[in-house]
């Protein structure tokens, strides 16, 4: 292939395939997210955007990131890690099908954006998962992750700030 061609295709690919949160607007950002979280059988989850440190790095803001790294390295060897469930896919045993997203707030740093999920056993109000988005350095990223367990409301920045409490 000649140098122009293939410069013309890897030009053409990085628009078509903005890096991890650099989406043009939080909307996408978020739909990024559940359309890798309900690919195949959807029953991955969001792993992908926690498991690892690096992952969180790239995910959450340096502020939710950091607390997270904290919270795990103060939980003793053999515990599960301070999140015990999914909070992309608001589950300990994903069956996501897809997700519905809408921005409830948003400014030129910061937005809420709202997904609500579908899949069985999803029911109001456990079906809605919200990310509340900061834009640091260039590229939006998640600083806190809100749900409900039935009716009690959860946050990821709660849970991991309790985590080192106890």
């Amino acid at each position: 292939m000649n140098p122009t061609r293939r410069l013309t295709l890897t030009l053409l690919a990085a628009t078509l395939l903005p890096a991890w949160g650099e989406a043009s607007d939080p909307a996408a950002f978020v739909s990024e997210i559940y359309r890798r979280a309900s690919a195949g059988k959807g029953d991955s989850g969001g792993q992908f955007l926690w498991l690892t440190r690096k992952a969180r790095r790239e995910a959450f803001t340096a502020r939710t990131a950091g607390l997270w790294d904290r919270a795990e390295a103060a939980t003793p060897k053999g515990d599960e890690g301070p999140v015990e469930f999914d909070p992309v896919t608001a589950s300990q045993d994903p069956s996501l099908t897809s997700a519905t997203v809408r921005v409830e707030t948003s400014g030129p740093d910061r937005a809420t954006v709202a997904a609500t999920l579908v899949g069985p056993g999803y029911k109001a109000p456990a079906n809605v998962v919200r990310y509340e988005l900061v834009r640091e350095g260039g590229a939006w990223r998640i600083d806190d992750i809100r749900g409900f367990v039935h009716t009690e409301p959860w946050s990821i920045r709660a849970i991991l700030q309790a985590s080192l409490k106890r």
